[in-house]
């Protein structure tokens, strides 16, 4: 056993080796810097912060061990606004949903694209024609021959009229008016043959598929029914006549529903042409 020697200042009681120690009244007491309380800032000195789960036992909140949370947690996006509603501040982009259920910014829709871009990028936009001049069928009998776009029943989409164009290849040989025609969704469905027809989308190389049928010539459940006029042509005489072709826009304006079917007809007189129309399948 080693023995501490004796100090001058009396501080070591050498015969007992031990330290004398002069114990007053008062207390003692510390504190952990790394301890925070309730609802209070997270101490500086504190490396993580913790809880105490269901043995007793202290956790550090990680990725691994997640604080545990009970009840219900409600928040809201101030980024996202109302319908109707003034765009909220935190938007960083204003934007609807297209054809196709997608959410397009505002930029892609605005005047600064092309009006139907957005459709036809989408796959959403169609057209047909006549691939070889076609006699237009007259007003009031059921074997037509011209440009018809049949909707199938069933087929879940509805076709949004575009823009209709026609131009006649021969003289005319009197006064006559193109205008598309309709047949109701009650009505049976037309028997179809595609003749000088065909059917694209206009998004070229795509590969995007209508539902929609199209034909050059068809057998009616019934005459047509006059849906809007394109245009009149009035006749001179068979060697004075001006060039004529016509492109209505219909932008919308005109929704075939599932069952129906346009087309293009004739009335007064008989002629012959090429037809085109467009149109975007949105769903019901």
């Amino acid at each position: 056993m080693a023995f501490v020697p004796d100090r001058t200042d009396g501080c070591i009681d050498t015969g007992n080796q031990a330290l004398r120690v002069n114990v007053v009244a008062g207390g003692a007491g510390g504190n952990n810097p790394a301890a925070g309380a309730t609802g209070s800032p997270v101490p500086a000195q504190a490396d993580y912060t913790a809880f105490k789960d269901g043995s007793g036992n202290l956790i550090g909140v990680s990725a691994a061990n997640p604080l545990p949370i009970t009840g219900s947690i409600s928040a809201s996006n101030p980024s996202v606004g109302t319908a109707g509603a003034a765009a909220p501040a935190s938007a960083t982009e204003i934007g609807s949903i297209d054809g196709s259920g997608n959410l397009q910014g505002a930029s892609v829709i605005s005047e600064l694209n092309a009006r139907y871009y957005l459709n036809a990028y989408a796959g959403n936009m169609f057209a047909a024609m006549n691939t070889a001049a076609q006699a237009v069928a007259l007003t009031g009998q059921t074997t037509y021959t011209g440009l018809i776009v049949y909707n199938p029943g069933g087929s879940g989409k509805n076709l949004a009229l575009l823009e209709a164009i026609f131009a006649p290849t021969i003289v005319a040989a009197g006064v006559y008016a193109m205008l598309l025609f309709s047949q109701p969704i009650a009505l049976a469905p037309p028997a179809l043959t595609a003749g000088n027809s065909a059917l694209i989308s206009t998004n070229l190389n795509s590969g995007a598929s209508s539902v929609a049928k199209v034909a050059a010539s068809c057998t009616l459940a019934a005459n047509p029914v006059f849906l809007r006029p394109l245009y009149g042509f009035g006749w001179i005489t068979a060697v004075a006549q001006n060039a004529i072709g016509l492109k209505d826009e219909l932008a919308g304006g005109i929704i075939v529903p599932p069952g129906s079917a346009v087309g293009f007809v004739a009335l007064t007189t008989a002629i012959t042409g090429l037809a085109y129309l467009s149109w975007a399948e949105l769903p019901l």
